[in-house]
């Protein structure tokens, strides 16, 4: 037996009484859907498939980030295996930056139209065009940046050879970590003892800079 059930005022779902002869304010059951705060019956939002190919080899992605350009172009890249990888619109995962640390996890941020990448080797950072080189020959920037962040224009990467300092690059620059202009370097050994390291950044209101550890 079929009836129609036109719900007008939704009381919620009824799974004790029989749902044929149920008061119609209530449901027995909803598929694909789900009572909201007004206690209205809402269509449950699906999940899409990303890609259908899978990366060569199957590794395990270790960073997800959405890279957006000024032109208003959205990309999202990953970190997986020995590369990072590009998915540029067409749902496949191309290999970016190659020959990097197997299985490392990593970090990227985007900065005056430049997406900046690391992974525990030398910072990289990629144009919308997917040319990708080195962040910086600076002597004074880390070689082996696993956390990245921009706070109040300023460029912020950790070091794994050195925990417990950050450094902070010169304002509005990709490339400045020397200490006689504006950047800097932040030693938390005089304030933590040792066995902390350096995680990932974030910032409170433009002012506050936190430190993940």
């Amino acid at each position: 037996m079929l009836r129609t059930l036109t719900i007008n005022k939704n009381r919620g779902v009824n799974r004790f009484n029989n749902p044929l002869n149920m008061d119609a304010t209530y449901v027995w059951d909803i598929l694909n859907g789900y009572l909201n705060r007004e206690n209205d019956v809402q269509q449950r939002s699906g999940i899409a498939k990303f890609n259908s190919t899978a990366i060569t080899g199957t590794p395990v992605i270790r960073y997800l980030y959405e890279a957006k350009w000024d032109d208003g172009n959205k990309r999202m890249i990953c970190r997986a295996g020995t590369a990072w990888y590009k998915e540029d619109g067409d749902a496949i995962w191309d290999s970016l930056d190659a020959a990097r640390t197997a299985d490392a996890q990593g970090q990227a941020v985007m900065m005056s139209n430049t997406l900046i990448m690391v992974d525990g080797g030398v910072a990289r950072k990629s144009d919308s065009a997917w040319t990708v080189a080195n962040l910086t020959a600076d002597t004074n920037a880390p070689t082996d940046p696993t956390a990245v962040h921009i706070h109040n224009h300023h460029l912020i990467l950790n070091s794994t050879a050195n925990p417990l300092k950050i450094y902070i690059g010169a304002l509005n620059s990709l490339t400045d970590f020397t200490t006689s202009k504006d950047a800097l370097i932040l030693d938390l050994r005089v304030y933590l003892t040792g066995g902390d390291t350096i995680i990932g950044y974030a910032s409170v209101g433009e002012d506050y800079l936190v430190i993940l550890l």
